[in-house]
């Protein structure tokens, strides 16, 4: 028994180490090139900054008794570090839909390890560090608005930056999956998750059931925005049971996605290295 524990224990240090270092290599990869690296993540940190601008000056000319701008850097804070994570960490979440019509799972099938996870993690997004970078900036802000509580705070955005890249990841692998069923569902991919940022960066208005029910299924915007700010501003703990639920949800839905679909893909018979 203690020997079957032990062998487990190391298997799973090993499992560890092989996804830690497939990220070091892509990190390495990309790094490869100093200054293309450093322009991209400079030039997407610029692009969120005066995307931030433009809702300064909006909340210094229009009052809104429903948001605020403080309530912009709470939203900015978890969305734009989870997004970028999510790219960072797992750069193939987008290309699921192309990997699986294309045949290429065959190179992650064939592996002895987790097949979903081996895929995602196959490529990293250097870009998403001006993302993280850029919340973090909206995260110090709300920091030096709080006067009191910052521990507690920080532990909070933790967690919640947690739960929304299960979420985002998730979403992406449903949709991706959505191949095995439908055929080649990349323009859904690249349309659902691009619709998903942006409900969840713009200011929520007053939204009737029908929208709301959307954008807390369809596009779950509201979760990974609205249910953060709630948590964040406020400490409801109604919506950070609701953004747990949310989280669960979309996890065994994607697993479920995708392990269905796995019984309808058929091999492309094509031999391919991938280092």
């Amino acid at each position: 028994m203690l020997y079957k524990l032990e062998k487990k224990n190391h298997d799973e240090w090993r499992l560890t180490m092989f996804y830690l270092n497939l990220f070091k290599m892509n990190f390495r990869s990309n790094y490869e090139y100093k200054k293309n690296f450093y322009i991209q993540v400079v030039t997407m940190l610029l692009n969120n900054v005066f995307f931030l601008g433009y809702w300064i000056m909006f909340f210094d000319i229009f009052e809104s008794d429903i948001f605020s701008l403080i309530d912009i850097f709470y939203v900015y804070s978890v969305v734009y570090v989870a997004f970028g994570l999510t790219q960072l960490i797992a750069g193939n979440l987008p290309n699921i839909a192309t990997i699986i019509a294309t045949g290429q799972l065959d190179i992650y099938l064939i592996k002895p390890r987790n097949s979903l996870l081996y895929m995602i993690m196959s490529k990293s997004s250097i870009v998403a560090l001006g993302d993280i970078i850029y919340g973090l900036i909206a995260l110090s802000v709300t920091l030096v608005k709080t006067s009191e509580y910052l521990f507690i705070l920080l532990l909070y955005w933790l967690l919640l930056v947690v739960l929304v890249v299960t979420v985002i990841a998730s979403y992406y692998i449903i949709l991706g999956s959505l191949t095995f069923f439908i055929g080649n569902s990349k323009a859904i991919t690249d349309t659902g998750t691009s619709a998903l940022i942006m409900f969840a960066t713009y200011p929520q208005v007053k939204l009737n059931p029908t929208m709301t029910l959307v954008l807390s299924t369809i596009i779950p915007s509201l979760i990974i925005s609205i249910f953060p700010l709630q948590i964040l501003r406020y400490s409801s703990s109604y919506y950070l049971l609701l953004l747990f639920i949310a989280t669960a949800v979309f996890l065994l839905l994607s697993l479920v996605t995708y392990k269905q679909g796995l019984k309808r893909y058929e091999s492309s018979n094509s031999i391919n290295l991938n280092v």
